[in-house]
């Protein structure tokens, strides 16, 4: 049902369907809350309500959540871009262990992000962008292996972004050596915050990396070498910090997109032909 002009409340009747297993009414202009009830559809695999206007930035807004951990088949959960308001309650660390997909980002969540959100050890793309997330990122999130996107721009999160991260908004503190872990990680972007200082000089251990975006922070030093062994990056953002000293020799990279724009004070290196890169200092 997405994608049309479908209006209204969502039916709390739906709950009553109890073999349904796929619901998604994405792209409609859906208004009121997300129906609790929805906690009894044991056999739901997919929940879909992103880009409605469901929510009214209210605490109760999130409380679906606490129910849908009675889901224990769930896959997939993106209730992005609506009005969803309220504390990001720690229940979300009990959802389903079969989670691939969570998205809540671009609603206007608060609170913290639980420190149980390792549980999910399935997840594959968390997305919790421009929210009003506060408070520190949980080093359990360095249990999420098979984490190829991670989304957490444009908040008020403080600390460290654990090194563990690795392996498979606004931030500030250092990026600590665990994010290097995530050897599984596609898509990384932590721009807009106020993370501090550099980049992990094992950041080529990335090696799926295709997306870097640490854009519009305050990280500073040297680029790591090692970059240049992220061999499928297409894109590259690190404009709007403090790096120093000569761009590192990526010339084997795939990037079409490189921006290492001011305030940088990168200087190139001779040894690299961007022939094929943009290039903005």
């Amino acid at each position: 049902m997405g994608r049309n002009l479908l209006e209204g409340a969502i039916p709390a009747t739906l709950s009553n369907i109890s073999t349904l297993q796929m619901l998604a009414i994405d792209n409609n202009t859906l208004t009121g809350s997300i129906p609790p009830s929805f906690g009894k559809l044991r056999n739901l695999l997919y929940l879909a309500l992103r880009y409605n206007s469901l929510g009214s930035h209210s605490s109760g807004d999130v409380e679906f959540l606490g129910g849908l951990t009675n889901c224990t088949q769930l896959e997939v959960l993106t209730v992005a871009g609506n009005r969803l308001g309220g504390h990001l309650p720690a229940s979300i660390a009990n959802l389903s262990i079969k989670l691939r997909g969570l998205n809540l980002g671009k609603n206007f969540i608060s609170g913290s992000i639980p420190h149980d959100i390792g549980r999910l050890v399935n997840l594959q793309t968390l997305g919790l962008q421009e929210n009003q997330l506060k408070g520190l990122l949980p080093t359990s999130i360095g249990k999420l292996l098979q984490l190829g996107t991670l989304d957490l721009s444009s908040n008020s999160l403080s600390g460290e972004i654990p090194s563990s991260i690795g392996n498979n908004s606004r931030l500030d503190g250092p990026i600590p050596w665990e994010i290097m872990g995530t050897q599984s990680l596609v898509e990384l972007d932590v721009s807009g915050n106020s993370l501090t200082g550099y980049l992990p000089k094992d950041v080529g251990r990335l090696g799926n990396l295709v997306t870097l975006a640490a854009a519009d922070n305050k990280l500073s030093g040297k680029i790591p070498p090692s970059l240049g062994n992220c061999l499928p990056m297409v894109t590259l953002f690190l404009q709007g910090n403090y790096f120093d000293g000569a761009i590192p020799d990526i010339r084997g990279l795939k990037v079409r997109m490189l921006i290492w724009a001011q305030p940088n004070r990168v200087s190139p290196n001779p040894a690299n032909p961007f022939v094929t890169l943009t290039l903005i200092f």
